[in-house]
């Protein structure tokens, strides 16, 4: 079945607005990658996310509803537990078992993972990675302990990302994950190729569907994605955290160009981090 530097700044508004080249005159293409089954594998140390999978249904139905105020995007492709891969998220051509190609993110202007991710170090790794308890394919999975856990094919490094790169049309990325923008991987910028921004987590959280409910319908009342994912993290994961006596850090790595980007009212493509300065993490802590 298959288918150089961040400046770290908290808080931050801008209130001149932007020159606008992309309008969402025509749907816009999304995505969903949401690995929750990871208990299946019994060489996985990370616990099953049982609501890893309703997130990103969650997320889908209120961007692809034609209800209030309209409908605004049509679902690509939803990959979720054993068939929800590493290479989903890569940049280039993929081929599913049958030798097919099949769409990833390159293929949609928004892409949402929903999973475990680990903070560099964390099982030997190199760098923050989007985790999977797969190894690209649906009947392999990776092995135990520290060498299990960092097997390339089981994690997405964020030096591998690589989104916007080339011909592909992805403009944002949102990961309900933890520690993915955690600022300990100085290496994270080389994740922007053209991509307008990630959103994510730079501790840990707690995975809420409602909060992506919430963020999909403030999207479509035309909230800018920073203001949306933020509001919605706070209102809905937040509350988690602090009834366990834990931080929050949401936080956006943008480029300026695209810091006031909406669904509706969006700029043109940034240039790679490789050759432009113009990408900065806004953080937003939470305690």
């Amino acid at each position: 079945m298959r288918k150089k530097i961040l400046c770290i700044i908290s808080c931050i508004c801008f209130s001149t607005c932007m020159v606008t080249d992309g309008y969402a005159d025509d749907y816009l293409k999304i995505g969903v990658v949401a690995e929750g089954k990871y208990g299946d594998n019994v060489d996985c140390d990370y616990n099953t996310l049982k609501t890893s999978v309703s997130l990103g249904e969650y997320f889908s139905d209120r961007m692809c509803t034609p209800e209030y105020p309209n409908r605004v995007a049509t679902e690509v492709f939803f990959y979720k537990n054993e068939h929800a891969w590493e290479q989903d998220l890569k940049p280039g051509n993929h081929y599913n078992s049958s030798g097919k190609l099949y769409p990833t993110v390159d293929d949609v202007d928004l892409v949402l993972y929903c999973g475990h991710g680990l903070v560099k170090g964390r099982n030997g790794l190199t760098n923050n990675s989007l985790h999977f308890y797969t190894c690209n394919s649906n009947t392999k999975f990776h092995g135990s302990g520290d060498v299990g856990e960092r097997t390339n094919s089981s994690n997405l490094l964020t030096t591998e990302a690589q989104w916007g790169k080339g011909d592909a049309i992805t403009k944002w990325v949102v990961t309900y994950t933890c520690n993915f923008l955690n600022p300990v991987d100085t290496e994270r910028i080389k994740m922007m190729q053209g991509v307008h921004m990630v959103l994510g987590f730079s501790t840990a959280m707690y995975v809420d569907r409602l909060s992506a409910y919430d963020f999909a319908d403030r999207l479509r009342q035309g909230e800018k994605f920073i203001d949306a994912f933020v509001g919605s993290s706070y209102q809905y994961i937040f509350p988690h955290c602090k009834k366990k006596g834990e931080k929050l850090t949401v936080s956006a790595l943008t480029s300026l160009q695209s810091y006031n980007d909406t669904l509706f009212e969006y700029s043109g493509k940034p240039k790679s981090s490789d050759i432009s300065n113009d990408y900065y993490q806004f953080d937003y802590k939470f305690k």
